[in-house]
């Protein structure tokens, strides 16, 4: 049987050659599926409250602040991490930190009026309201799968900035 197992060597090496390479492809796939990764994604809708149709209608005037609003949009904002990995707030860029903005005004009295809902009750979110068309997102930490989510009146459209250090954000609109 050993005369045999080193006579056929030519016929063995192929087998092992492929066996080998197969058992390899299998743990580096593994290895790459268990990696750890750092990723939001930002989910955002929004729904049309005022458009400016409504100026047609005489005596009809709808004010914030004094303010006449011709059109205003509600846009609910949700941000879930869907790595694997805990993101806390240093794994923000300093120079690129977490922004919403808006092309003309957020329409917001005082930012604390506005409600965060948490997955994770221990998880601490600032909004920073800059000025009228930007607010500054500050996240304490969101553990895997930790979901924050809020609601923001403004006028124009929306957009978000932001550079997560060694991770991806998605945003979805």
């Amino acid at each position: 049987m050993i005369d045999f197992l080193l006579n056929s060597s030519n016929i063995l090496t192929p087998i092992l050659t492929c066996l080998i390479g197969m058992l390899s492809s299998f743990l580096l796939s593994s290895s790459l599926k268990k990696a750890k990764t750092k990723k939001i994604v930002c989910n955002v809708e929004s729904n049309i409250l005022i458009s400016n149709q409504y100026n047609d209608f005489e005596n009809l005037k709808i004010e914030f602040n004094g303010e006449i609003v011709k059109s205003l949009t509600s846009t609910t904002i949700r941000i879930k991490n869907v790595g694997n990995k805990v993101i806390t707030s240093e794994d923000f860029s300093q120079s690129s930190p977490l922004m919403i903005k808006t092309t003309i005004k957020f329409l917001l009295n005082n930012i604390t009026s506005y409600k965060v809902f948490k997955t994770n009750p221990l998880c601490n979110v600032l909004i920073n309201k800059l000025d009228d068309c930007n607010l500054l997102i500050n996240i304490d930490f969101l553990n895997p799968k930790d979901e924050i989510s809020f609601t923001l009146l403004h006028i124009g459209e929306i957009s978000f900035s932001g550079l997560l250090k060694d991770g991806i954000i998605k945003i979805i609109m």
